[in-house]
């Protein structure tokens, strides 16, 4: 699974954060809502409980009764303009007045709004008392039972109800909301999420741009920080800005390290040469073939010198053009013994794009490791071709049987900083000069033990 990029995070937790907290938002104001329209229904009908019982419900001479309010308001018209059920009870004469849907309730319902429980605990806290009730058919209400009574005694009571659409409305509500609402505020949290993770990563995108723009090759001296950047974003690239000074003073160090090694090294093998070119005048001929094997070899270590040179004080070859490949490889292939049989195989006028003193380091180097690791008598061959894109160039040899190697191995170490015997510093050249000037090098062996490097550029 991919990994999600750092944009991509910011607007998911942005966003599902943002929908989280509206969501929420939502919800606790309809609870809200429900709890003041709760306590609103309780209120009213404890005021209109004590307006009834001062307006017409009376208590005369321990007898209940029902009277017009002095304004001329009778208790139906009073209980309808306020949409409310009334349910009176006199201890001495069982049920006494039922208006509302208290009217078409069966006996059994009205049990179940008037239990005993209710009214034992009526009596005993000798005041009103709130509760809800669902009633089949009819839905929830919420009723207010309380006493009716004199100083000496209960006479009954009476309980008021209201019919409670709050909770529907509530779920209708919610239920338009998850349709219509939550798709808005999810929209509306996504634009917010990407704006808002567009504003906060655009200093570090600015940075990552510039720094993108960057060849590793030639790393500036530092980053300018604009003023504008919030200083996490500054402090990063102050940070940058020491490791890019760090890196610096490394690798001037190590090319003036690197200068003085060639320089010690260049100055007596050059003298060895040429004392051995003295040598091989005087001796016989056998031994002069001895001293032109060495003297080779001297020659080959002072050009890998060159080469280690080159790569440390130099960044990727300027000498690049297109060029015939042939003249490169047969002065290579006549500065081996003669008894080294090389097959080329070059298409008739092979041009490559390349810098040509690299390119005689880099067969130079192949085509030994060939011949000294290579099976005695073994022939080599050099191959070149044309691809649809560029070109590419093969040496194959046969390695010795008691040095084959697994392949893998061989394929790990190339890729890694290690060395696989014979394989040492002539391929890490070979290897650091193909990274610098975008060649690619791939090494392998097949079942028989044939050693087989490619080199493949582009023209």
């Amino acid at each position: 699974m991919r990994q999600l990029k750092l944009v991509t995070k910011l607007k998911l937790i942005v966003g599902g954060l943002s929908t989280l907290v509206t969501t929420f938002s939502v919800l606790a104001l309809a609870g809200l809502v429900y709890i003041s329209a709760e306590v609103q229904i309780k209120s009213r009908l404890i005021e209109q409980a004590n307006t009834l019982l001062l307006d017409n419900i009376k208590i005369v001479d321990g007898n209940l009764k029902l009277e017009d309010a002095p304004d001329g308001t009778t208790l139906a018209t009073r209980l309808r303009e306020f949409n409310l059920s009334l349910y009176l009870y006199d201890n001495k004469q069982a049920s006494f007045a039922q208006y509302g849907f208290y009217q078409d309730l069966t006996p059994d319902l009205i049990k179940i709004l008037l239990s005993e429980n209710l009214i034992e605990n009526v009596e005993q806290s000798n005041k009103g008392i709130y509760k809800d009730f669902t009633v089949t058919k009819y839905g929830l209400y919420d009723t207010y039972t309380l006493p009716l009574r004199t100083e000496n005694e209960v006479l009954g009571f009476m309980q008021l109800s209201s019919q409670n659409t709050v909770w529907q409305i509530l779920l209708s509500s919610v239920a338009w909301a998850i349709v219509f609402l939550f798709p808005l505020i999810w929209l509306v949290s996504y634009f917010a999420a990407t704006r808002s993770a567009a504003i906060a990563l655009a200093p570090l995108l600015a940075l990552v741009t510039h720094l993108n723009k960057f060849d590793p090759e030639h790393l500036p001296k530092e980053i300018t920080i604009d003023s504008k950047l919030d200083s996490e974003v500054a402090i990063l690239t102050k940070s940058f800005n020491l490791l890019l000074t760090r890196i610096s003073e490394t690798l001037a160090k190590q090319r003036e390290v690197v200068e003085n090694i060639s320089h010690e090294l260049k100055t007596p093998l050059t003298r060895i040469s040429s004392s051995l070119d003295v040598l091989s005048s005087i001796v016989n001929q056998s031994e002069k073939s001895r001293f032109d094997k060495i003297r080779h070899e001297i020659i080959a270590l002072g050009g890998n010198v060159d080469a280690i040179l080159s790569m440390a004080t130099e960044s990727p070859s300027n000498n690049v053009h297109t060029f015939i490949v042939s003249p490169i490889v047969a002065s290579v292939v006549r500065a081996l013994p003669e008894t080294q049989r090389v097959i080329i195989n070059l298409p008739p006028h092979f041009a490559i794009r390349f810098d040509p003193s690299v390119l005689r380091i880099v067969l130079r180097n192949l085509i030994d490791n060939a011949v000294k690791y290579g099976e005695i008598g073994s022939e080599i061959t050099l191959t070149g071709n044309n691809t649809n894109d560029g070109w590419q160039i093969e040496i194959a040899n046969m390695k010795k049987s008691e040095d084959v190697i697994d392949k893998n191995l061989l394929l790990r170490k190339v890729r890694g900083r290690g060395h696989v015997e014979g394989y040492g510093i002539g391929l890490d050249l070979v290897r650091e000069l193909c990274q610098q000037n975008a060649v690619e090098l791939r090494l392998f062996q097949d079942l028989k033990g044939k050693v087989v490097v490619i080199i493949s550029g582009r023209n």
